[in-house]
């Protein structure tokens, strides 16, 4: 479940046709038309929030917490990428050079022998 829309990236950042569409898409669910797909979102993500501050998830063994915060992050990116792609796709383009970025600094450092 990890890399479930890994696919999903690839093809926006690959497909200028499904781009269009997805851009179509963001603006269209900022319309009022749309606003209770965006509320049902939100509400979606308050359920969530409220689990995971609940007794009942406070007091749960180790386990259980760790599957119910990486089921609720990945429904968290698919929630993302359903309110608006455009900006998923930004975000994750983003942590890609971030992390880019940081592969090559540590790189240099190494062949550097550790010097900045």
């Amino acid at each position: 479940m990890k890399y479930l829309l890994k696919d999903i990236q690839d093809y926006m950042e690959n497909d200028e046709s499904f781009r269009r569409k997805a851009t179509f898409y963001s603006s269209e669910m900022k319309k009022n038309e749309l606003a209770f797909m965006q509320e049902a979102i939100m509400m979606i993500r308050g359920i969530m929030a409220n689990d995971l501050f609940s007794f009942k998830h406070t007091n749960s063994d180790a386990y259980e917490k760790d599957i119910t915060q990486r089921t609720y992050y990945n429904i968290n990116q698919i929630l993302d990428f359903l309110a608006n792609p455009e900006k998923w796709l930004r975000k994750k383009n983003r942590m890609k050079q971030m992390y880019a970025n940081t592969v090559e600094k540590v790189a240099n450092q190494f062949k550097s022998g550790g010097k900045k």
